[in-house]
């Protein structure tokens, strides 16, 4: 039996914790609410479409308003874009071995049928 109610509920539990640790240092709740969506926007409709973001919200308002608003936050300089950036690498440098094993597959630099790729 499949849970997708219990899976998403994690998911955007996760998506959200995941935000308030990128936001901490921001002042600006729109701020934070803006980046929370698009996060779980993108998550959920595996697009970077403002329109399929929009759906995967379902607000309770027309969807063109919905679009407009994520249009005008993206179109603003956002306040604490140094911080999220700091938190990021915060966030990715604990989740990386000191040592991490690096593969390199070379069969995909050099096709010898492809036209162009051909070195």
């Amino acid at each position: 039996m499949n849970y997708f109610t219990i899976n998403t509920n994690e998911m955007k539990r996760e998506i959200v914790n995941y935000s308030n640790y990128l936001t901490k240092d921001i002042a600006l709740k729109s701020e934070k609410d803006f980046l929370r969506d698009m996060l779980y926007g993108i998550s959920a409709s595996n697009s970077l479409m403002l329109s399929d973001i929009s759906r995967k919200l379902q607000e309770k308002i027309k969807l063109d308003n919905t679009i407009e608003r994520l249009s005008i936050h993206l179109a603003n300089e956002i306040e604490g874009k140094r911080s999220i950036e700091e938190n990021y690498y915060k966030f990715v440098r604990g989740r990386i071995p000191e040592n991490p094993i690096v593969d390199f597959d070379n069969t995909d630099i050099t096709k010898l049928y492809g036209k162009n790729l051909n070195i």
